[in-house]
């Protein structure tokens, strides 16, 4: 498992090996029976990649890894499953509304969005709501 992990591309399109090897040379990584770590210090702070094996599969265990990896995130890969899932119109509106929530509270995204697509504001909430809903619970 550790070479498959090593092999990965991640998103900056080089293997996990390269990124870290770069980014922490004085790292080293660790296999335990269920567990792959890539432990450097910096500092005096260890830095820490963690996924967990399970079978044949690995899985993200800390936010690091999560970044790195983001293809062994397996609640972003249920997400993802779940958006397939919506109606495309209201998923559009849905990640419309959450990309105005980088800049905006909620309501002032719904209120945008609304504006936006000429749509009442309590209808895209209503949407909003929905599919967040089956999305994230």
């Amino acid at each position: 498992m550790l070479e498959k992990l090593k092999d990965t591309v991640t998103p900056k399109g080089i293997t996990v090996e390269e990124y870290l090897k770069s980014k922490w040379p004085n790292g080293e990584w660790i296999v335990e029976k269920d567990s792959i770590t890539y432990n450097a210090n910096y500092q005096h702070l260890n830095v820490l990649y963690k996924w967990s094996v399970k079978g044949d599969s690995l899985e993200i265990v800390g936010g690091k890894a999560a970044d790195l990896t983001p293809q062994y995130d397996v609640r972003l890969q249920e997400i993802n499953e779940k958006k397939k899932m919506q109606d495309p119109n209201e998923l559009k509106i849905f990640e419309h509304v959450q990309k105005y929530e980088q800049d905006f509270e909620t309501k002032e995204a719904i209120k945008k969005v609304s504006e936006e697509i000429g749509v009442n504001a309590d209808e895209v909430l209503d949407i909003y709501d929905k599919v967040s809903r089956a999305i994230y619970l």
